[in-house]
């Protein structure tokens, strides 16, 4: 219907296939639309405002974010991005009388999620603050959801360099995850792992040391030694140890690492590029200490 519609729109010229996008297996390749005749069709198609659509735009745009796990997510992700301009415009117009709808929620989680990889820090805390007081009224302060929420405002703040209200948040939802889901499932885990590297960030170094001790002994039992979860827990432990000059420790921590994800990936992957670099960089520290105590 969607492809019958558009070829009728091609052959009058409103709409053109947008050679820009390409296309892959997963996404249509797109139209364009001439910034006049788009001002005309809202003239005179959308005389007045329609909430009800609007609603259905939110929705569309939203739920459609790819996660940052998904294959080439970025692509699609910078696709939505001026969509998700127009639905962000009129969120709180669309969300008036919706504040119980989940689906509107998890669509505006959506667009924070899309505006904070895309790093428009701003307009993502906008989001997720929404979505915090919707998922609160409709679910309660610990649901999972809420929890989730509370989670990526914490990553949102850090990344802001709002080092106490990323504290505060994390240490909200590690209590509501520890009591929801325990102290040993993956998501409590991974703020235990977040509240670790906000920890090296304040420079309050040994409380990120029992953070990442409890991060990497959860995701063993949880995950296994060679989940990327678990190693990358190894590699922070490494950083950490370095930074506090326990340089046996952080060689450990470096080889067990890479050992750990040369099993999994070719021994070219950036990440195992990157963990030689640093066990180099390491190795040149250790042998200049050796000389100065020699001297």
């Amino acid at each position: 219907m969607f492809n019958k519609a558009v070829r009728v729109l091609c052959d009058h010229a409103l709409v053109e296939a947008d050679a820009t996008l390409g296309g892959d297996s997963k996404e249509s390749k797109g139209y364009g639309i001439h910034s006049c005749v788009h001002a005309w069709t809202k003239h005179v198609i959308n005389e007045r405002w329609n909430d009800e659509m609007a609603a259905l735009a939110l929705r569309c745009v939203g739920l459609h974010v790819p996660s940052t796990n998904a294959l080439q997510y970025w692509v699609t992700q910078q696709r939505l991005l001026r969509h998700a301009n127009q639905c962000h415009s009129s969120v709180n117009i669309v969300l008036a009388g919706w504040e119980d709808d989940i689906t509107m929620m998890d669509a505006v989680y959506g667009l924070g999620n899309l505006y904070r990889n895309q790093g428009k820090l701003d307009k993502a805390e906008e989001m997720y603050q929404r979505t915090l007081q919707g998922y609160e009224k409709a679910l309660g302060r610990d649901h999972t959801l809420t929890l989730q929420t509370v989670n990526n405002l914490g990553v949102l703040y850090k990344d802001q360099g709002k080092l106490d209200k990323a504290e505060e948040m994390y240490e909200r939802a590690l209590q509501g995850r520890e009591k929801a889901l325990g102290p040993d499932h993956t998501s409590t885990l991974n703020t235990v792992n977040n509240l670790g590297n906000l920890y090296v960030d304040q420079g309050k170094l040994d409380k990120a040391e029992k953070m990442y001790q409890r991060a990497l002994q959860g995701y063993k039992k949880a995950l296994g030694r060679d989940h990327t979860s678990t190693l990358n827990t190894v590699n922070n432990l490494g950083i950490l140890y370095a930074d506090q000059g326990k340089l046996d420790k952080a060689k450990e921590m470096y080889q067990r690492a890479l050992q750990g994800q040369e099993k999994r990936f070719e021994s070219d992957y950036p990440r195992c590029r990157s963990l030689r670099r640093a066990l180099a960089t390491l190795q040149d520290r250790v042998a200049t200490q050796s000389l100065g105590a020699r001297a």
